[in-house]
């Protein structure tokens, strides 16, 4: 019926079909071109930090002078970069055509990932150095890592299970433990990201009938306390982001980034009202660690957009064959 249609991920191509007899497809590599732009907490931009690309996740490194980020090609192979933001040098991450979603550790010194490798995308790292990558999942379901402690010892990471729909699981590096659900119900649990002193996680849950985001003790999740209030307006994905003292989150609710203030001890937790920033005008964003600039993709004019191609009464094709 098409031919050249590329892989995006594992089972995914940039089709779709209805039952009426119309298909539309790309036959070359989907996606949006954007640049990654600095914006200021009141939403003026800064400079541009990276040129125009179609990147499938980024995330600034806690000393704010590098940058990784993963982006396809144009064969549809995707795999993660390393940028110094101050002079722009770019440094080959993966090799495998197929990772994406990179987050740093704590420290700063590796960086985690999802790679589908020949199997459903499972979590590695590697140093930011250089060296061995890291195999920390082995599942059959699909794991993407959400959050890597200060320490460098724990590493949470998204499940999707089509039994419970999308859960939270950790895993203790340093113990070489074995990894465990921190929440794994018939609601969907997304996005656990792990405050700098790992005592609490953020999280976003359909628990209450709406996508709510919660902030609980971790890893007892003993203490809960929402975040939003009356739910969250998502336009993609909801990314949450620590500042990097774990005074204040970040989120993105209905095309605004917010900010809500955190106070915590050792036991209790209390969270402010959230705050508007800016009309972000996207769902992904990454943010330095004092909480000053974010990092944000801006969509630009691409003259090399492929066309999508539109056939009519697909059925009678599939008869004749």
């Amino acid at each position: 019926m098409a031919d050249g249609i590329p892989m995006v991920g594992p089972g995914r191509a940039p089709f779709s079909v209805s039952s009426n007899g119309v298909l539309a497809y790309w036959a070359s590599v989907p996606g949006v071109t954007n640049e990654l732009r600095w914006f200021r907490r009141d939403g003026a931009q800064a400079e541009t930090a990276v040129s125009a690309a179609k990147y499938s996740g980024f995330s600034v490194a806690p000393d704010g002078r590098r940058l990784a980020l993963s982006r396809w090609d144009n064969k549809g192979n995707r795999d993660i970069f390393m940028q110094d933001l101050a002079s722009g040098a770019v440094s080959k991450v993966t090799f495998d055509g197929d990772s994406a979603d990179p987050i740093w550790s704590g420290d700063g010194n590796r960086l985690a990932f999802a790679s589908a490798r020949g199997t459903p995308p499972n979590v590695y790292s590697r140093s930011a150095s250089g060296g061995e990558i890291v195999r920390h999942t082995n599942s059959p379901l699909e794991n993407y890592p959400t959050s890597w402690n200060v320490g460098g010892n724990v590493m949470v990471y998204q499940v999707v299970d089509p039994k419970t729909r999308s859960d939270i699981w950790y895993v203790d590096l340093k113990e070489n433990a074995k990894p465990v659900p921190f929440l794994q119900t018939s609601a969907s649990e997304l996005e656990g990201k792990l405050s700098p002193d790992g005592k609490w996680i953020a999280f976003l849950s359909d628990e209450s009938g709406v996508p709510e985001l919660y902030i609980a003790s971790f890893p007892s999740g003993e203490t809960k306390r929402p975040i939003s209030a009356g739910g969250i307006s998502l336009d993609g994905p909801c990314l949450i982001h620590w500042r990097g003292d774990g005074k204040e989150l970040f989120y993105v609710s209905g095309g605004q980034l917010m900010a809500a203030s955190v106070r915590s001890t050792e036991s209790s937790v209390e969270v402010g009202k959230p705050q508007k920033l800016f009309a972000i005008g996207s769902a992904e964003y990454s943010v330095t660690a004092d909480g000053s600039r974010f990092l944000v993709p801006v969509t630009v004019p691409d003259k090399d957009a492929p066309p999508i191609t539109v056939v009519l009464n697909w059925t009678a094709l599939v008869n004749k064959k």
